[in-house]
């Protein structure tokens, strides 16, 4: 059977925060912040939405309410688009005592938003590529990642793992069914509103809610993607090989093609507790 293909793009038309090599010198949130600035993404989800559609794909935009003039004005570009309000969702997180600025519940609210929108396009079956709206690949490389997922398999493509941190998986894009990346957007989204999600770095979100929804049997097989589209990637306007170039070891700990094999009697809520659990591989 042959499944719509979709690439949902999501975020701010500008993003501000940090970048790929300056984040390096910045490990404490608070300080990070200092560094922030802003990246205009409108650029890039121009370019985005015109290859990515004359590889066959249809777009999904779920915006932020503060965009919608500009969203509305070049609704062209997409097969459907969902504006939302976020006013009301939470912009910052406690770490160690201290208030930090975090957006996660935002960045859950709009994907699932936008899964919700391509449901009801399409119906329940379709092949997502979910793709943050200041990120940016070579979309023939995801067109290939999403071709490793079979309809009916429940397999979530991610970009891939690091081995010195197993349960720090990378947010900036992820490719699966429809049923199943609705289902985990959902379930981040109503975590961080019951003030119940598992951890203050979205990475660590996204992984123990893979495992738990796995250990459920809502999501199949976890497997990374290649390095291929890894190094393809431009976060910000700042390509990867610049931060290649000074990663040093730290490239070598990450894990491309591979299945995140988790053992039996991981327990994500003792995780959370921070019990010391089985290793993951």
């Amino acid at each position: 059977m042959t499944l719509p293909k979709v690439l949902l793009l999501h975020g701010p038309l500008n993003s501000v925060g940090t970048n790929l090599i300056v984040q390096r010198f910045y490990p404490d949130p608070v300080e990070r912040k200092r560094s922030w600035a802003a990246f205009n993404c409108e650029q890039n989800i121009i370019a985005l939405s015109v290859t990515f559609r004359a590889l066959g794909f249809k777009i999904c935009y779920s915006g932020w309410n503060e965009d919608r003039a500009w969203l509305e004005a070049n609704s062209g570009l997409f097969d459907n688009l969902v504006i939302v309000d976020q006013s009301g969702l939470k912009e910052e997180s406690m770490f160690v005592g201290r208030a930090v600025p975090n957006n996660k519940e935002k960045f859950y609210y709009s994907a699932w938003q936008g899964l919700c929108e391509i449901e009801r396009a399409t119906g329940s079956d379709a092949l997502v590529f979910r793709l943050r709206s200041d990120i940016a690949v070579r979309p023939d490389l995801a067109a290939a990642e999403l071709d490793k997922v079979h309809p009916g398999s429940g397999r979530l493509m991610i970009e891939y793992l690091n081995a010195a941190n197993m349960l720090a998986v990378p947010d900036f894009m992820l490719a699966g069914e429809l049923r199943v990346m609705k289902t985990i957007y959902g379930d981040m989204f109503q975590r961080s509103r019951a003030g119940e999600d598992f951890h203050i770095s979205s990475h660590i979100d996204h992984s123990l809610t893979y495992i738990l929804l796995q250990q459920a049997g809502l999501v199949g097989e976890i497997q990374c993607m290649g390095r291929l589209l890894y190094d393809s990637m431009v976060w910000r306007g700042i390509p990867r090989y610049f931060e290649q170039t000074v990663a040093g070891a730290d490239a070598q700990q990450l894990v491309f093609d591979a299945l995140l094999a988790v053992p039996p009697g991981f327990d994500v809520h003792a995780q959370v507790r921070g019990a010391a659990p089985p290793a993951v591989s």
